[in-house]
């Protein structure tokens, strides 16, 4: 046995950081222990101080807390003054200092009656950097005082306040970068008050810039974008010189508008969305506006004289959205029938096998050959086992040698079909789902589009034909990207089918039509406002499809496919409710053309109980067109305009796609399929398939 040995050594403790001393230089320190310095200064450093502040620090000094050349502090606590002109952190005001930076969690206020700042920034300052974090304060008279002609960097996610201005810029020419994700404020003036030097805001989703007069008044060259709300009793915004630019994106909201006081080279940028943007003091002649978004349409009211009135932007792809509806609800009943139709019942050889009827007439064996006719070996319930097969032989060799064997024949041959009842019969019935999805091309907004319905359908064979009908229902929900917009389309639909086989040919034909009800929602200015509308029309398409069948080996199949369908779709005109920006739309019309090149292999197989059953893959080239009218026509507040269709004239893309069939029991048959498509116009898609066949 080996001896355990311990040993010990003594263990070295970090020191503490260095608590701060009143008056210093270059110090690193941290506080942890609350300090009121009364009149006094509580930190002055005449070089760069490094500060962790986990206590309260106070002083109630007039002139600051914490002064110093350059500082780099973090606080967690609280950093006051409560005198009415005092600081509470002043940054290169007494001397010159580094970049520095105010990483702030808790609070750093100054008494917001006063003169006093938060944070003051004077003339020797370096580039000075302020986070503010969502549990942070930073308040005063002035929450931030920029005095530097050095650039000064705010990322604010909680609180800013001053009496006289949230953030205070007297730069003399130097700029200033505020990101906003928190609150501005201003209880008595300017949320921002920028007097010179670039401005560049940025007002996130959810950040609010209010100001008791203007949210911002901005200087030469100011770069404003707004997603959140910026507020201001007077004007939101108010341009001091001209040459500056607006990105409004969804979910801006100027509050009582925007003043462009006559100034000139004003760009103002609009993304996704409708507005009512309102305006003062615009000249037309002398600024830009630009639709960043797609499928808008920009009305100017009110604007000439005095420049004061609205600029209003409409958003038109709620609209055009319900044109694709059309498209969607029959690419959906084509692909089912499409995949009903290739679930191609047996023959009658599939059952007895090469034989002599007695009669003096052959019957070949075309799920042993390989060969496959419009009734494919894949779709009876072929019993391979010797002795089934034996007994089925012999039971039809047995019928059809009587007096009867004609009729008996015909019956065996619809009622041995894979779900079909002996005259010939079958019901079928499909769920389907899928999305689609289109990029933003064009003058086309992104859009997505969730689909669900069902259909039922009842075929009948005859010889070489198959005839069926079918109803169905769906529902289509259409969110427009970076938008609250959206459409809900219903669709009743229906139609019929064929089938006619001669050779190894299939020619199919397919015709469905319904009615669409949609209602749509444009959402103004972020939802103060909603435009509801409800357009009704209707859809047809038929379609040809020519396939051949080739059988290569092993119970596989190759069959191409050509298919030509078309697209109509009807809508009738409408009018907007609920809001000041109702638009007026005008009937459309939508017609498509759509080619398609199908290759598909499909693989027969027998499960042990004999039960057949077979898996496909499929890939296809489509090409499609749109023909007929490009838009139709639209009002608002008497102003006519044209909304364009917003979609490709012409486009080009494929699909890939996989499904199987299998038969449950001799009288129920389960089906699925999933695919997907892309095209050339920034659009795809992926829809999926389920559903039973039953004989009855």
């Amino acid at each position: 046995m080996t001896a355990l040995t311990l040993s010990a050594s003594a263990l070295t403790v970090d020191e503490a950081a260095a608590a701060c001393a009143a008056n210093g230089a270059n110090q690193t320190c941290t506080n942890n222990t609350a300090t009121n310095a009364g009149a006094n200064v509580a930190i002055t450093d005449t070089g760069f101080l490094t500060l962790t502040n986990t206590a309260t620090l106070t002083s109630a000094s007039g002139n600051t807390t914490i002064t110093a050349a350059g500082t780099n502090i973090t606080n967690s606590s609280t950093i006051s003054n409560t005198s009415g002109g005092g600081d509470a952190i002043d940054i290169g005001v007494n001397g010159a200092g580094g970049a520095s930076v105010v990483f702030n969690s808790g609070a750093i206020t100054a008494l917001t009656g006063g003169n006093g700042s938060g944070i003051l920034t004077g003339g020797n300052a370096a580039n000075v950097s302020v986070t503010n974090q969502a549990s942070g304060t930073i308040s005063g008279g002035y929450g931030i005082n920029h005095q530097s002609a050095n650039l000064l960097s705010i990322t604010n996610f909680g609180q800013i306040t001053g009496a006289t201005n949230g953030l205070f810029m007297n730069s003399g020419g130097g700029a200033a970068t505020i990101n906003n994700s928190g609150t501005i404020r201003a209880t008595n003036a300017e949320a921002i008050n920028n007097t010179s030097g670039q401005l560049t805001v940025t007002n996130n989703t959810g950040g609010l810039i209010a100001g008791a007069t203007l949210g911002i008044s901005a200087a030469t060259g100011a770069i404003i974008s707004n997603y959140g709300t910026i507020s201001g009793g007077t004007s939101a915004v108010f341009l001091n010189a001209g040459n500056s630019t607006f990105n409004i994106y969804n979910g801006s909201v100027f509050t009582n508008g925007i003043d462009y006081n006559n100034t000139a080279g004003n760009t103002t940028n609009f993304y996704t969305g409708s507005y009512t943007l309102a305006v003062k003091n615009y000249v037309l002649g002398t600024n830009t506006i630009n639709l960043r978004g797609t499928g808008k349409q920009l009305i100017t009211s009110g604007l000439s004289g005095a420049g004061t009135g609205n600029i209003v932007v409409v958003d038109n792809s709620p609209n055009t959205a319900v044109v694709t509806a059309a498209p969607v609800a029959a690419n959906y009943a084509s692909s089912v029938i499409n995949d009903v139709l290739s679930t191609t019942p047996s023959t009658l050889a599939d059952i007895v096998g090469t034989t002599d009827l007695g009669t003096g007439d052959t019957v070949s064996n075309e799920a042993t050959s390989g060969s496959t006719t419009s009734s494919g070996a894949q779709a009876f319930f072929p019993d391979r086992k010797s002795q089934k097969t034996s007994r089925a032989r012999a039971a039809f060799a047995n019928v059809v040698a009587s007096s009867a064997a004609t009729g008996a024949s015909d019956a065996l041959l619809k009622g041995a079909g894979q779900a079909y009842d002996r005259f010939g019969n079958f019901v079928w019935s499909r769920s389907f789902g899928g999305a689609h999805f289109q990029d933003p091309f064009g003058t086309t907004n992104g859009q997505r589009t969730y689909a669900g319905g069902t259909m039922l359908g009842y075929e009948r064979r005859e010889d070489n034909w198959r005839l069926g009908g079918f109803f169905g229902l769906a529902r289509m929900r259409t969110n427009q990207a970076l938008s609250l917009d959206h459409v809900t389309t219903d669709t009743v639909f229906g139609g019929g089918y064929g089938r006619y086989s001669f050779g190894a040919f299939n020619l199919d034909g397919t015709f469905s039509a319904g009615s669409l009800d949609a209602t749509t929602r444009r959402y103004i200015n972020n939802g103060a406002e909603v435009a509801t509308g409800r357009v009704r029309g209707y859809f047809l398409a038929p379609e040809v499809a020519l396939g051949y069948n080739m059988p290569i080996g092993d119970g596989l199949t190759f069959t191409p496919t050509g298919r030509l369908r078309y697209t109509g779709s009807f809508l009738d005109g409408y009018t907007e409710t609920g809001s000041t920006q109702n638009v007026t739309y005008g009937k459309s019309v939508s017609q498509q053309f759509e080619e398609r090149a199908e290759f598909r292999v499909r693989k027969a197989f027998v499960d042990q109980r004999g039960l057949p059953g077979n898996v496909y893959v499929q890939v296809a080239a489509i090409a499609a067109q749109r023909v007929g009218p490009a838009g139709f026509s639209a009002n608002l507040a008497g102003n006519s305009f044209t909304v364009g269709s917003g979609f490709a004239r012409s486009k080009v893309g494929g699909s890939v796609g996989l499904g199987f069939n299998y038969k449950l029991t001799q009288q129920l048959d389960l089906f699925g399929s999933v695919d997907a498509t892309a095209f050339t116009d920034k659009s795809y898609s992926l829809a999926a398939r389920a559903g039973l066949k039953v004989a009855f």
